[in-house]
């Protein structure tokens, strides 16, 4: 057998072995986000709208100034909006980065006080469950780590918060239930 298929079966192997199982089915956690991370994110997000508000308000003496007889010649001001306009559309880019980083902390945030309620019903384990090595005769190599953007973090967030509310809500009525009887 050709060693590519040998790797290929050692590898399918591996992969359909279970994993260990875990006190709860909780979710992982959100990628984490620093707390200074989110300090700058809102430090930056303020710049930003200060930025977006300047060059409107630079964009709007630019175009009602057009007709008037003004400092700005006619030829120009077009060139003039055009290139506010870039601006405007750069920091309204870097506003959505921040956005998104203040957004993934709070989720981060609710999600540990989710965790903390959830704990007082079943024993929880903050820390996802390692996956098991497998054994492979050569070496495997690691493909590059590709970054999340910001809207993907904020989807698998939201799905694993989604996951989380659902234990709790069933572990809530578990818990009525037992009372009840």
């Amino acid at each position: 057998m050709p060693f590519w298929k040998k790797r290929r079966k050692e590898k399918a192997e591996s992969t359909a072995k279970p994993s260990s199982p875990s006190s709860s089915s909780l979710p992982a956690p959100p990628h984490p986000i620093s707390e200074t991370d989110y300090v700058q994110a809102k430090k930056r997000k303020a710049e930003a709208e200060f930025w977006i508000k300047l060059y409107q308000r630079a964009l709007l003496d630019v175009t009602c100034s057009r007709g008037k007889e003004s400092e700005i010649p006619s030829d120009i001001a077009p060139i003039i909006s055009s290139k506010l306009l870039g601006f405007i559309e750069r920091w309204k880019k870097e506003l959505d980065r921040h956005q998104a980083i203040i957004d993934a902390y709070e989720a981060k945030r609710r999600y540990e006080e989710a965790v903390r309620k959830l704990s007082q019903y079943v024993q929880v384990d903050l820390e996802p469950p390692t996956p098991q090595k497998a054994t492979v005769s050569a070496p495997a190599r690691k493909p590059p780590r590709a970054r999340k953007k910001p809207s993907d973090q904020l989807d698998h967030i939201a799905h694993r918060l989604e996951q989380l509310y659902e234990l709790l809500e069933q572990i809530e009525e578990e818990v009525e239930g037992a009372e009840e009887s």
